[in-house]
């Protein structure tokens, strides 16, 4: 395992991304969005996933629907990401601490070490099915460990899922033990690197 930046500032604070072996080191970031902007691969995605598609979580929904909702979800994302980026440590709603929620529903926001995912609100009553999962290291500092198109409603319904809930504890469980903790220890590392 391997980080990059995304976008920070002077301080580190911002986005980062996890590189992982199996994928030849390319940043988890990069990774997603090169897939899910290709149309090819949302259609076989959804295609090969159709009994997940229509198994009630999104209610009734075609394919042609669910591959345009799939591809409104991406470019939206890739926009309030691109504010962000913008913002890193301004006190305004388009920041990063707003876009990212605790993974666990119930849990309060703003710990260190914090499990999060970034999915976007209702849009005209329907569920986003573009998840980002990172780790909150610190106020405004988020590393992603990966996504998915999220077809079910729990993780442990489907094969991908499940895999992105191992890579966010696995992910956790390396900066805790190689003691990142703020963004100086990111500093670091990278000029290291």
């Amino acid at each position: 395992m391997k980080l990059t930046t995304i976008f920070v500032d002077e301080n580190c604070k911002g986005l980062h991304s996890f590189c992982y072996k199996e994928h030849d080191f390319l940043c988890e970031f990069d990774r997603l969005f090169n897939l899910w902007n290709n149309p090819v691969y949302i259609r076989r995605y959804l295609k090969e996933n159709i009994s997940y598609l229509q198994g009630g979580f999104y209610g009734d929904i075609t394919l042609e629907e669910a591959i345009t909702e799939v591809r409104r979800d991406i470019q939206v994302m890739q926009s309030e990401i691109l504010r962000a980026s913008i913002n890193i440590s301004k006190r305004n709603d388009e920041n990063l601490e707003c876009l990212f929620r605790p993974f666990h529903n119930l849990e309060i926001q703003g710990k260190d070490y914090q499990e999060v995912k970034y999915k976007l609100e209702k849009w005209e009553y329907k569920k986003s099915k573009i998840r980002l999962y990172a780790i909150r290291l610190s106020q405004d500092t988020f590393i992603i460990t990966g996504g998915a198109i999220k077809l079910v409603k729990l993780m442990e319904d489907h094969v991908d899922t499940v895999k992105e809930k191992e890579k966010l504890k696995l992910a956790r469980n390396w900066l805790k033990a190689n003691d990142f903790l703020f963004e100086d220890n990111l500093k670091e590392y990278y000029e290291e690197e």
